[in-house]
């Protein structure tokens, strides 16, 4: 097992990122009784049914679960002796919103306080990482001092041997682990617990970038950045440029705040349900869901709701997502409280999709129409990445702020052709 400084005998353990099954082996081996593996990979556990030469996934006391690890943490209750997280150094992202990886929301401070939360008396909390840039182990430490809380870093061990890049963190510190720790500097590890992280941000529900290099402004990224606004310039720039007009202004602001608000929801769905693809492809099918009911009642009834109510709606549902904590209804169970969560979510796209259709089906030119929105999308998919400095949430109060903007516009488009 990946815990140096472990010696006394867990009897029920999670791990959390099982793999093959070489840490269950070594579990089994070590004398637990049961076992809870969580892999969020199904593929991988069949790899390690086959092949592993210990079987260690046929045990008996092994329980198996095809799942995200903080799905789980969220949804079981059970409390362990040991509550491991092995090499979860993910480098496949969660879908195709933002750039978080499958781990990263495992390793954030809520992620880490979940783990714990789980750990019975005189329980063992261990993550094994192998970290080969110096920030993201600071990065691990910071957020494992904060999850720990007033107690860190006298209840944090930290130690990696020398010439290795895999760091172990263990909490909370018992005294068996202090006279232990002689045979780990025997054997070449030194202590880090006092490892300097001021300075370091925190990863977090709302920022778990655990793999983002600090830094100010990336020339790099900025030129692409750039690059692809002229692409979409080139594009859509021709069809904007002969038929600009405040009412197709609109529909770029549209565009913009629509993708932005479509990847928050997404992403932050992830808290709710996991990251696995399966869950991905659900929280995608009911964003579209939402979009098609929206076209679906404006063909049915072109004036459901006024200009000013759709805003209304819209506006006011924007504000609801953002401060409401949609993991908190998990205590309704996975799929009641989920479904919950889904529905207020998807609400904003749906009043969204009434604005747009609304809007597209006055359009007299709708080649021109959707250039505009399809350049805005352009530019909000790249105002997406601000969530990298100022967090996933903050992405909606952008969306607010655009919608606003596009009602503005509206309203101030209307007018002038009311006098006319």
């Amino acid at each position: 097992m990946n815990c140096p400084t472990y010696s006394a005998t867990p009897h029920t353990v999670l791990i959390m990122g099982s793999g093959t099954g070489n840490d269950i082996a070594a579990a089994l081996r070590h004398g637990a009784e049961h076992i809870d593996a969580v892999e969020i990979d199904p593929l991988i556990v069949k790899l390690g049914r086959w092949l592993h030469p210990e079987h260690p996934y046929d045990s008996p006391k092994v329980h198996v679960e095809v799942n995200d690890a903080r799905a789980f943490l969220r949804n079981h209750s059970e409390k362990y002796d040991l509550v491991m997280t092995g090499f979860l150094d993910s480098h496949t992202v969660a879908g195709n919103s933002l750039s978080v990886r499958l781990d990263d929301y495992v390793y954030t401070v809520e992620g880490m306080h979940d783990a714990m939360s789980h750990l019975a008396q005189n329980g063992l909390y261990s993550i094994t990482y192998c970290a080969v840039n110096d920030f993201i182990s600071k990065r691990l430490v910071a957020n494992t001092r904060i999850a720990v809380g007033a107690k860190a870093p006298f209840n944090l061990l930290v130690v990696k041997k020398k010439g290795s890049f895999i760091w172990h963190l263990f909490t909370p510190v018992s005294d068996l682990m202090k006279k232990s720790f002689f045979r780990l500097n025997a054997n070449d590890y030194m202590d880090y617990s006092n490892i300097d992280t001021n300075g370091v941000r925190a990863s977090t529900d709302d920022w778990p970038f655990l793999y983002l290099k600090p830094m100010t402004v990336d020339p790099l990224y900025l030129l692409i950045n750039l690059g692809i606004i002229f692409l979409g310039w080139v594009i859509c720039g021709p069809s904007i440029r002969r038929n600009s007009s405040l009412k197709r202004l609109h529909l770029l602001f549209l565009g913009a705040a629509f993708l932005l608000l479509e990847l928050a929801i997404i992403d932050r769905m992830a808290l709710v349900f996991g990251s696995t693809w399966l869950v991905n492809s659900v929280c995608i099918f009911a964003v579209l869901i939402a979009i098609i009911g929206a076209n679906a009642v404006i063909i049915k009834w072109p004036s459901f709701l006024s200009w000013s109510l759709m805003y209304g709606c819209l506006l006011t549902s924007l504000l609801v997502v953002y401060f409401t904590p949609l993991q908190s209804l998990n205590i309704m169970g996975m799929w009641f409280g989920g479904s919950i969560a889904t529905a207020v979510s998807v609400l904003p796209i749906f009043f969204a999709g009434l604005i747009f259709s609304s809007a597209f089906a006055k359009e007299t030119k709708p080649a021109a129409g959707l250039a505009f929105n399809m350049f805005g999308a352009v530019l909000g998919g790249l105002l997406e990445y601000a969530a990298t400095y100022t967090g996933i949430r903050s992405l909606l109060l952008i969306a607010f702020v655009l919608y606003f903007l596009s009602w503005c516009i509206w309203n101030f488009s209307s007018r002038i052709l009311d006098r006319r």
